[in-house]
């Protein structure tokens, strides 16, 4: 894990009271680069690297947002500290929005990485969406 990574996400997303919880993960080899300290108890980000079968769903749907016709509840969610955050949308095959009551989550797929962001009551989604959109835009202008 790379504290810059892990410093950037405390930095730009989650201090300036946008978001909750930050993670950045390989797509390529599923390594956790970062994560803010209070994703360490979730099941799927706790370790070194996430789950297969997590990060395989997410990018499913990300990829194909058609599987949200499916009345598969599985397919149409994301799990993210022992919560179950219904998929909203999909934004042109590369953001995931989840929702679980006032909760919800943002998965931002690159070209090397996911940007996994959860914000709460007392966050503002639009402002948090837009913090997200551009640290995924500077990822992707560092080829990543």
């Amino acid at each position: 894990m790379s504290e810059e990574w892990k410093d950037f996400i405390e930095k730009e997303i989650i201090q300036n009271g946008n978001a909750t919880h930050g993670a950045l993960v390989s797509i390529s080899d599923r390594g956790v680069w970062a994560k803010t300290s209070n994703f360490s108890s979730d099941p799927n980000l706790g370790g070194e690297e996430c789950s297969t079968a997590w990060l395989d769903n997410v990018l499913d749907v990300i990829e194909n947002p058609d599987i949200l016709n499916d009345q598969n509840v599985v397919k149409n969610s994301v799990q993210l500290l022992n919560k179950q955050f219904i998929v909203t949308n999909v934004i042109k095959d590369r953001v995931l929005c989840g929702k679980n009551g006032v909760e919800g989550c943002y998965l931002f797929k690159t070209n090397q990485a996911l940007l996994v962001v959860m914000y709460g009551i007392s966050n503002e989604p639009a402002e948090c969406y837009l913090d997200c959109e551009n640290f995924s835009r500077f990822l992707i202008s560092q080829g990543l």
